[in-house]
């Protein structure tokens, strides 16, 4: 991971936490997905941080991840199983490219 995106990610992390280990993990096809294993004061526990890389993707980021974290949010209202929001950088002001 870069030392941008590490430093952008532990910003977005609960005070006392930080990112322990990163592993790389297979089968995204719009983009490069990473377990982050976050360690703290609270105990541990694991993010998943998606990374649009591929050219047609990035161009559509900011509407896709915009778009996506509203839904995450939305369902994190409705008691459904579905994963949490931690953080969004649609428009890679932050990193090298967009994540979430």
């Amino acid at each position: 991971m870069l030392t941008e995106t590490r430093v952008w990610v532990e910003k977005q992390l609960s005070p006392g936490e930080r990112v322990e280990a990163v592993t790389r993990l297979r089968g995204g096809w719009t983009s490069e997905i990473r377990r982050l294993d976050v360690g703290g004061p609270q105990g541990r526990r694991s993010l998943v941080l998606r990374s649009f890389v591929k050219p047609f993707f990035v161009r559509h980021a900011e509407g896709l991840l915009t778009r996506e974290a509203d839904v995450l949010s939305l369902l994190a209202e409705t008691g459904l199983p579905a994963a949490t929001l931690v953080a969004v950088d649609a428009s890679a002001r932050h990193c090298a490219h967009p994540r979430c």
